[in-house]
């Protein structure tokens, strides 16, 4: 199952963002979650990939069975914004009845108010992630 089929095999709606739209609403997540990093470096990402800002310390989270065990806590109900990476960028707006879950992917999934998010990684296997960070007030 390739991951949109994924994404849609657990939706109850969803629908993919237009490309406009996913910059947007990635850069309100960078705003939230690297608004350090980049004040520190001038960049919102730390090197190639968003998650790199969880794996190098740059903001707090859980890691691995523990964020994952935060993530699955979470309320179902709700819009839910998922952004793929890999091999395209492309984001979806859904309802789910249970949270979808990746493996070696890279995705990024957070409520449309980024309260929190769960990171997925395409390193899973090798002890990268996944990552899970509440929004700081």
């Amino acid at each position: 199952m390739d991951i949109t089929e994924n994404i849609l095999s657990k939706a109850l709606g969803c629908r993919e963002l237009a490309r406009k739209d996913c910059w947007q609403l990635l850069q309100g997540w960078r705003e939230v979650y690297a608004r350090d990093l980049f004040s520190q470096i001038g960049k919102w990402k730390d090197g190639d990939f968003d998650w790199h800002l969880f794996s190098a310390g740059h903001y707090p989270c859980e890691a691995g069975a523990k964020a994952l065990e935060c993530y699955r806590e979470r309320n179902t109900s709700g819009d839910i914004l998922i952004f793929v990476f890999d091999p395209e960028e492309k984001c979806f707006r859904c309802e789910f009845t249970e949270r979808p879950e990746f493996h070696d992917e890279d995705v990024i999934v957070t409520p449309p108010d980024y309260e929190w998010t769960m990171v997925f990684t395409h390193e899973q296997s090798w002890g990268y992630g996944p990552y899970f960070a509440r929004r700081e007030r």
